[in-house]
């Protein structure tokens, strides 16, 4: 395990460390809706586990829940944790698991307004929706629905305690349309593809030259960084999910 430790109960989690070594943190509550992108190889989806695991090691499940989105199946080890209430291999899942976060954040508001407060914090946990591969959802014949519901988590989901991490092999044009990205204001660019990725997914080039293993831009709020990715085994997770 190479992984700094985030504050207990603070949605933090190691982003990675800095060219002089120093640990870089992000958090949930900050982002407040993130994306990961990069292709085959590149250490994005280490770096996913590396989070899920953060999140669910540090972070009580009466403070954070997710649900999941996987068709891949990848991430199906963080379903036995307490902090998962649910996870989606199918797009009929996928559709269910969306319509309760819209419902749910719905629901949210209308005791917000009631409470007469415009936070969730204190009231109810945060949940986040973690999404692998997002491709998946937004190239088949359900695009509309996926898009049209994300895009409604990602506008107004965050002062009701939502949020949205989304990843990605494919940033296309097609697939991360503009009002969906400007939504996603956090990014975490491994090695791309092509410079046109790049830019997608950053505003410039330069992800399309990263070394791969593990090596991203990290961009929030207006900040830009190189890190080079926590790391965790496939063996370690194996072995603390025994």
């Amino acid at each position: 395990e190479n992984i700094a430790r985030p504050k207990q109960n603070s949605l933090e989690f190691a982003a990675g460390e800095d060219t002089f070594g120093n640990a870089v943190f992000s958090s949930v509550l900050d982002m407040p809706h993130g994306l990961i992108a990069g292709t085959t190889g590149s250490g994005k989806t280490v770096f996913l586990k590396t989070l899920l695991y953060q999140l669910s090691a540090y972070n009580h499940p009466n403070l954070l829940k997710y649900a999941i989105i996987d068709k891949k199946s990848e991430l199906s080890q963080f379903w036995k944790c307490d902090n998962c209430i649910g996870f989606a291999d199918d797009t009929q899942g996928a559709k269910n698991r969306i319509n309760w976060l819209v419902k749910e954040m719905r629901s949210r508001y209308a005791k917000m307004k009631v409470l007469k407060t415009n936070t969730s914090r204190g009231y109810f946990p945060d949940i986040i929706l973690i999404i692998d591969e997002l491709a998946d959802l937004l190239t088949g014949t359900d695009k509309a629905f996926f898009n049209d519901q994300l895009l409604t988590l990602a506008a107004v989901g965050r002062a009701a305690g939502i949020h949205i991490i989304c990843a990605t092999q494919t940033p296309r044009a097609s697939i991360l349309n503009g009002a969906l990205l400007a939504n996603l204001p956090t990014r975490f660019i491994f090695k791309t593809v092509s410079s046109r990725e790049s830019v997608l997914c950053l505003g410039h080039k330069g992800a399309e030259d990263l070394n791969g293993g593990g090596v991203m831009i990290y961009q929030h709020n207006g900040i830009e960084k190189r890190l080079q990715a926590p790391f965790m085994s496939q063996e370690q997770l194996n072995y603390i999910f025994r």
